[in-house]
């Protein structure tokens, strides 16, 4: 087993973390804060993983201008891409720490692996997102909050000032 560099990979199945593709424009930013506050060791690469809909003409593009941007199609299109560019990128590979943001049962099976590969994994979700076998076979989790008007009201009014929440 290759020596493993203490840095974090984040990737994050963005239509899962809020919801649906319908939802990315309105709820990203508020995603987005939850995965920036995470205390994790040396952020190093950012994956967002999506379908086409959910990314056209969206502001998420300019907000997250560092991201790698993943584009699946069709039915787990976005949880596919994300998997296999997880399974062969090196940078993934050779990191202690990787932030799975989405509650997908799609990636168990990654999970399983890299955990069994000594990559420290923690999966990010709100709980009504969350698949019982991806919560079992995490070792470590973090639960976001769910989306309430308040907040989206606050994240509104934010951006229509022009700044984020």
């Amino acid at each position: 087993m290759a020596p493993k560099y203490n840095r974090t990979v984040k990737c994050i199945d963005i239509e899962n973390m809020v919801g649906g593709s319908q939802f990315v424009s309105e709820r990203y930013a508020a995603i987005k804060d939850q995965i920036w506050n995470f205390n994790s060791p040396a952020p190093h690469m950012l994956y967002v993983a999506s379908g086409p809909t959910a990314i056209r003409n969206n502001p998420m593009l300019w907000d997250w201008a560092d991201a790698r941007w993943i584009e699946g199609h069709g039915i787990d299109g976005a949880e596919i891409a994300l998997c296999e560019r997880i399974l062969n990128d090196p940078i993934v590979r050779n990191s202690s720490h990787l932030l799975l943001c989405s509650g997908d049962h799609y990636f168990c099976d990654i999970v399983d692996q890299l955990q069994f590969e000594g990559i420290d994994v923690t999966v990010m979700s709100r709980e009504s997102a969350l698949s019982r076998d991806l919560q079992h076979c995490a070792r470590h989790l973090k639960i976001v909050p769910e989306f309430d008007d308040a907040t989206l009201d606050n994240y509104r009014q934010a951006w229509s000032r022009g700044s984020a929440a």
